[in-house]
């Protein structure tokens, strides 16, 4: 992969992200459906007060699945800013080629009889 394609791929991301934040910060309102308030952020066109749109269950089940996802995210750069070495320390616990340690074979069998 080229540099100037790195490059572009990276400006991308960051474009993406900016306008994200941007979006959950200054577009945030409040639904509210029965006894439930739900509160997420979009552009739309409207006041906080008299939000003049809608969503389907669908678009609210979406909602709550970007949340989520975007707060394990979160979560875990997080974490992986705050203890660099646990890559480094989960490497030299783990034998080269496996992905969980080893653990001993529980056997029932009795010893063998000596003739």
């Amino acid at each position: 992969m080229g540099k100037e394609r790195i490059k572009y791929i990276a400006a991308l991301l960051l474009s993406l992200t900016v306008w994200y934040q941007c979006c959950t910060t200054l577009f945030s309102h409040t639904h509210t459906i029965g006894r439930y308030r739900i509160t997420h952020s979009h552009p739309y066109t409207g006041t906080s007060d008299n939000p003049c749109h809608s969503h389907t269950a669908a678009q609210f089940l979406t909602i709550a699945l970007l949340s989520a996802f975007t707060a394990l995210a979160a979560m875990l750069a997080g974490a992986a800013a705050a203890a660099p070495e646990t890559g480094r320390l989960l490497r030299h616990l783990l034998p080269c080629g496996t992905t969980a340690p080893h653990t001993r074979a529980v056997s029932l069998r009795g010893p063998p009889v000596s003739a």
